[in-house]
């Protein structure tokens, strides 16, 4: 899974969009992201992003993926994914975290 910004914050699974939002929402916001996945042949994604000055959802799938298992072991990753392929898009980004809990 894949969380991608430029005009848009896409939230990407195997290469498919599956849920989207402008990124105007997100900009000098602190948001609360929970995330469920389950591993399997039968894998299962449910994302939800929430702001927190006001409670709004900014972001939310739920939905079956198929087979979401990548090996003996998953290495889930959490920043900003940037791509080299067009280096005029790159900026000067910051992501902030506080508070991460994996269970």
């Amino acid at each position: 899974m894949t969380i991608t910004a430029n005009s848009f914050v896409k939230l990407k699974v195997k290469g498919e969009d599956k849920a989207t939002a402008d990124i105007k929402e997100f900009a000098g916001n602190w948001v609360y992201v929970v995330e469920n996945v389950t591993y399997g042949s039968l894998g299962h994604i449910e994302t939800t992003i929430t702001r927190i000055r006001d409670g709004k959802t900014l972001l939310h799938f739920s939905g079956n993926v198929g087979s979401f298992w990548g090996g003996s072991y998953m290495r889930p990753k959490w920043g900003i994914y940037r791509s080299l392929t067009d280096k005029q898009q790159l900026r000067n980004e910051k992501v902030l975290f506080t508070d991460i809990c994996v269970a």
